[in-house]
């Protein structure tokens, strides 16, 4: 499959890469460094599999984009470990399930503070 990159250069991957595959392709630094792919304007995980030609840009942390993401993670497990420590449950079933849903909540307290 053909990805365009941001400087409109094209790097062919075999069918079922991912973001990650990507990255090592173009150099190890940048495997190092990415935290995750915008794939036609939008962001996904950087081991997701890319199924299509596509425009793709790696989003490492050095990056107004990755910087955004990090906080927003970092956002998400701060809360989710405070409410673990409030409730004080030992052990939930799913942390990855936690931190979405508190991305979930997130998501709406902003959406609510900018009506305020």
């Amino acid at each position: 499959m053909k990805l365009t990159l941001p400087d409109k250069s094209i790097r062919e991957l075999p069918e079922g890469s991912s973001g990650y595959d990507l990255a090592k392709d173009i150099g190890s630094g940048l495997a190092k460094a990415a935290i995750a792919l915008s794939v036609d304007g939008k962001q996904q995980d950087l081991h997701d599999v890319i199924h299509e030609d596509c425009s793709v840009s790696v989003i490492t942390i050095e990056s107004q984009e990755g910087l955004e993401k990090m906080r927003h993670t970092l956002a998400a497990q701060v809360l989710a470990r405070a409410i673990k420590i409030y409730i004080q449950i030992p052990k939930l079933a799913s942390d990855l399930l936690l931190i979405m849903v508190f991305t979930m909540m997130l998501s709406a307290l902003r959406q609510f503070l900018l009506m305020i």
